[in-house]
């Protein structure tokens, strides 16, 4: 390969920056405050209500206590903006009616011809066999908020972020 043209820091600036797009948020420079995002994340967007760190938190959604590790920054920003096309399997919304009449609303964990296991929204595990239940009605869409870039001021989403990047 020949010499690249550029001096020694251009490159190393161009090599910083292509690690730094597929590094992890944990490994990658972040704006934000932390400690601030910690207050978003468990106050302002109540997002503990569904997502648990550490142990603390709900069950509906997906645990995020190493989400810094697994994923980029660029992926944490799109999961709190961007809609996704299919609910994943684990987090499809369903509305139980079982035959005697109670209705109940969650988040199906595990389905076959036999049953149902569902965690419903104040984060209780039901278990249905398929002869209690009179139908289930599935979302089309996940729970999970995507216009965090909207529902919170620049500062905040930015604090966010910088809180989710550090869970690792």
């Amino acid at each position: 390969m020949p010499s690249s043209p550029l001096p020694d820091d251009d490159v190393w600036r161009i090599v910083a920056y292509i690690r730094s797009m597929r590094a992890s948020a944990y490994e990658a420079p972040v704006e934000g405050n932390v400690e601030k995002g910690r207050e978003v994340f468990w106050g302002t967007a109540k997002c503990g209500g569904c997502h648990m760190i550490q142990g603390r938190g709900g069950l509906i959604g997906p645990d995020l206590s190493d989400v810094g590790g697994e994923r980029s920054v660029q992926k944490l920003k799109e999961a709190l903006t961007v809609p996704r096309p299919h609910v994943p399997a684990r987090y499809r919304p369903a509305k139980v009616v079982t035959r005697s009449g109670e209705t109940v609303e969650g988040i199906i964990k595990n389905e076959h011809n036999f049953s149902l296991q569902m965690i419903d929204r104040q984060q209780r595990i039901r278990l249905f066999t398929s002869d209690e239940i009179q139908g289930v009605e599935y979302g089309a869409t996940t729970l999970m908020p995507t216009d965090w870039d909207k529902r919170l001021k620049t500062d905040e989403f930015k604090d966010l972020i910088a809180f989710l990047s550090r869970q690792a």
